[in-house]
């Protein structure tokens, strides 16, 4: 079984920001001993941070950094012993602004894979929005904020 998703929003920021907040966001979200406890239980290949955001290769626990392309592309990836999956963040610039879209492609084989992806699709949905929405406004907030030595 196999799913793929597809969340969005609207950040007034340039991709650059875009950029930063999602490596923050990503951070704040994915890294710390309760991850690192989430990411064992479930068997994941990658179980710890190392290495260094958004390098190639770098990782967060569940997650491994295949593709970096600043400021328009991360593409996470991993697998675990339920399912292997990527999350993809594109950063589009937009006149005002970014679009952030976060692209989800998972694949849950066997019988426990599917156990595993009715229990995960009802709060996937909500907390890939909710990261999205952080991610816009920290990177609003980088904006507005003003450059060191300007008055």
């Amino acid at each position: 079984m196999r799913i793929d998703d597809v969340h969005a929003v609207e950040a007034r920021a340039p991709p650059e920001a875009v950029w930063e907040a999602v490596q923050a966001t990503l951070l704040k979200s994915f890294a710390g001993p309760r991850a690192e406890r989430s990411a064992r239980w479930l068997g994941c290949s990658v179980t710890a941070s190392g290495g260094r955001l958004p390098a190639v290769g770098a990782t967060i626990p569940g997650f491994r950094v295949v593709e970096s392309e600043a400021p328009r592309r991360l593409v996470l990836g991993g697998a675990h012993r339920f399912s292997a999956y990527t999350l993809t963040f594109e950063i589009e610039p937009r006149p005002g602004g970014s679009v952030l879209r976060a692209v989800t492609a998972a694949a849950f084989p066997g019988i426990l894979g599917a156990l595993y992806r009715g229990m995960l699709f009802l709060a996937h949905g909500p907390f890939t929005r909710r990261m999205l929405r952080a991610a816009a406004r920290r990177a609003e907030r980088l904006t507005r904020s003003p450059m060191p030595g300007t008055p």
